[in-house]
């Protein structure tokens, strides 16, 4: 949240705007691996979040090569990682669902 405001009001970049969710998606792989190594997660769940970022990372990268616009990041795909995030939290600590 914070990086993105900052950006917004420092002014957006094409290159950011790729960048910023490849950190994100860094971030998640990174977590994804460490709850593999404790069995928290199954490996087919890693595979297949890794193989749908790396997919959308490369979407990106076309966009940066001007073969597409680069949009802002969508109100839908924000909800998404927020909900992703939130999960994660949750295998991370051992939350209770009530």
């Amino acid at each position: 949240f914070l990086d993105g405001l900052v950006a917004r009001r420092t002014g957006c970049t094409a290159f950011g705007r790729v960048l910023d969710p490849l950190a994100d998606k860094i971030l998640v792989a990174g977590v994804l691996a460490a709850l593999l190594a404790v069995g928290r997660v199954p490996a087919e769940l890693v595979v297949l979040v890794v193989l749908r970022d790396l997919a959308l990372l490369a979407f990106g990268w076309m966009r940066v090569r001007g073969a597409a616009p680069v949009p802002a990041a969508s109100p839908l795909g924000k909800a998404a990682f927020a909900m992703l995030g939130a999960w994660l939290v949750h295998l991370m600590f051992d939350l209770p669902i009530d």
